[in-house]
């Protein structure tokens, strides 16, 4: 009895403890935690993806910024297209588009079946709430089909940690634990001086059974009001007063860092603005060439010649071999046997004249010693050096006959080579050029193109021709590169150099040319371009650049940096509009700092500032 007594006792005090340690922690393991860095802020990040069918930009907003297992998170995207050229050029929302979401592991396997994503508030903006169940490292994926059918898809990587560990509520566990033993321990020794060990233990049950009430509720109390996790650190609201100003903003200094947020100070400045015109890039006629074959044969390459290759005026480019047909090769053979014949026979002239010329030379020498011994008179050597002359000079032709038509029978081939050669300096544009293949005689192989100075020809309506012809300055840009606005006229070699003498009966447009320089070669032959001719007459205006403005409910506003934390946003009045800035009538003043990148993430910690 007194055994069982004993047994029953031990297992009350372990039960204690079992039942203390499950509510402490609350059916969780925390092997390997790891505190997270960043304590409930949100995550902001970017994708930019170029497609065949676009440009387009991902914004990623995730709350919280360092996930636990377990919790909710949620993942807002904003999706964006690059739209190049024209005011209204920039990042334009991508609206009523299916966004699909699907979580893997970083190696690539599913965590989640595919999540259909929720449209936000904000245009282009698109919700997806996941739970994850473990802690790791995930992607989320993203495939987007946009309300015309163009496909993209980008993912982000996400890291999912557990929950820090609080063990404060661990230690008054063990002090709730050790003050039960101790309580049951002295009322065990209390009562086992006087009575036996059986009637000790019995006499403790009772206040063994009240003490692991206490120890449940104790323990349960400081857990609820004590967490075992480690309780995510939520910024206080600000507090509102009647007077506080709605349209100040508070960003910390590292928040700053984290959405790339970039100011720029006001200044007076002369922008190009007035009327906008379309035009396209031309190459100069005198400056564009293409080789055509004179007759038609087979080609051969000279050198490795590819499109974006640059050659010299005169530089062989390719040779053509005209193969003559059968009656033309018979007839050159015919001609070139009559040229051997009287090559031949020149050849026997030309020795017997050789011959002649040696007994020539012969007789001189014998009649210049008989001279000398007096045996005939001068006259004979006299004779004898004409008929050396004679000589000499049947022989020069003879040989001079024989030469040539030897040379015209070497020429008389079956295949005739022609070089073609390159007419200008500049670039290969153009080849439909193949080393071996049979072309026609006046077949384009090579266009060359010289591109450094272009035309940049603009249609302009015949009611501006006149405010045109007279402004001194322009801009413009081309789609391919829109973030680079090209000058034209003031401090620069880019001029007006042609209006043209008539108006198009139907558009009632006048061709207007301008030559630009084009060093770096961006420019190419039939780029599309928007030019804006300047007609404020270059006075300089309070100005800011065009990424600066953003439009909320109608009106232009502006993000003012007030210096450290504080932005204050700003309604404006703004007048001309340039390519990249824009004037400000009023709500700005030199000095003052705007901010021009990071208007996004600045306006989405403002409740109600994205919409």
């Amino acid at each position: 009895m007194e055994f069982i007594m004993r047994r029953t006792f031990l297992l009350l005090l372990l039960l204690c403890f079992s039942l203390s340690t499950a509510i402490a922690h609350g059916g969780e393991t925390h092997e390997d935690e790891k505190k997270p860095t960043v304590n409930g802020a949100m995550r902001q990040a970017e994708r930019s993806v170029n497609t065949s069918d676009g440009q387009f930009k991902f914004f990623l907003a995730q709350s919280p910024a360092d996930p636990r297992y377990g919790e909710e998170v949620q993942f807002n995207i904003r999706l964006v297209e690059l739209v190049e050229g024209g005011f209204a050029g920039g990042q334009a929302p991508v609206e009523k588009a299916q966004v699909i979401g699907q979580i893997k592991t970083a190696g690539g396997s599913p965590e989640s079946a595919s999540i259909a994503a929720h449209q936000e508030a904000e245009s282009g903006t698109y919700g997806i709430h996941f739970t994850f169940k473990n802690k790791g490292d995930y992607k989320l994926f993203l495939e987007v089909t946009t309300s015309d059918n163009r496909r993209i898809s980008t993912d982000f990587p996400v890291a999912v940690v557990a929950a820090p560990v609080r063990y404060l509520p661990y230690a008054l566990d063990l002090l709730l634990l050790a003050g039960i033993f101790l309580l049951l321990g002295s009322k065990y020794r209390a009562a086992a001086k006087t009575t036996s060990q059986a009637v000790a233990i019995r006499r403790t049950l009772p206040v063994a059974f009240v003490a692991l009430v206490v120890l449940i509720g104790a323990v349960a109390t400081v857990h609820y009001l004590m967490p075992s996790t480690e309780p995510r650190a939520l910024a206080a609201a600000p507090a509102t007063t009647p007077n506080a100003d709605p349209n100040a903003i508070t960003i910390a200094k590292e928040s700053q860092l984290l959405f790339g947020i970039r100011t720029q100070e006001v200044t007076r400045s002369a922008i190009v603005s007035g009327v906008t015109v379309t035009g396209v890039v031309k190459v100069r006629p005198q400056f564009k060439a293409e080789v055509v074959p004179p007759v038609s044969g087979r080609t051969r390459a000279v050198g490795n010649l590819t499109v974006g290759a640059y050659v010299k005026q005169g530089q062989t480019l390719a040779i053509v071999e005209q193969v003559l047909s059968a009656p033309e090769a018979a007839g050159l053979e015919a001609t070139k046997t009559d040229l051997k014949t009287k090559t031949a026979a020149l050849q026997a002239q030309a020795q017997q004249a050789l011959t002649r010329r040696n007994a020539a030379l012969v007789e001189l020498n014998r009649a210049k010693r008989l001279y000398d011994a007096g045996a005939v008179p001068l006259r004979r050597v006299q004779d004898a050096e004409v008929q050396l002359r004679l000589a000499d000079q049947e022989l020069t032709a003879a040989q001079q006959q024989a030469q040539i038509t030897q040379a015209g029978e070497q020429r008389v081939n079956p295949v005739r080579t022609f070089p073609l050669l390159a007419p200008v300096s500049g670039v290969i544009s153009e080849t439909t050029f193949t080393s071996g293949q049979q072309v026609e005689a006046g077949k384009s192989l090579f266009t060359i193109m010289n591109l450094d100075r272009v035309y940049l020809e603009a249609q302009v309506f015949e009611k501006d021709l006149a405010t045109v012809t007279s402004a001194k300055r322009a801009s413009f840009k081309v789609t391919a590169f829109p973030d680079e606005v090209f000058q034209i006229g003031e401090n620069t070699t880019n001029r007006l150099i042609t209006v043209g003498a008539s108006v198009d009966p139907e558009k009632r447009t006048v061709p207007v040319v301008y030559e630009i320089a084009n060093p770096k070669g961006s420019l190419r032959d039939g780029m599309f371009a928007e030019i804006t001719i300047d007609t404020t007459g270059g006075g300089e205006v309070i100005s800011v650049p065009r990424t600066a403005v953003v439009d909320e409910q109608g009106k232009k506003v502006v993000y003012v940096y007030n210096g450290g934390e504080r932005f204050e946003k700003r309604v404006i009045r703004i007048g001309s509009e340039g390519q990249t800035s824009v004037e400000i009538q009023s709500g700005l003043k030199p000095g003052e700092r705007v901010v021009v990148e990071g208007i996004y993430q600045l306006r989405s910690t403002v409740p109600g500032g994205s919409s």
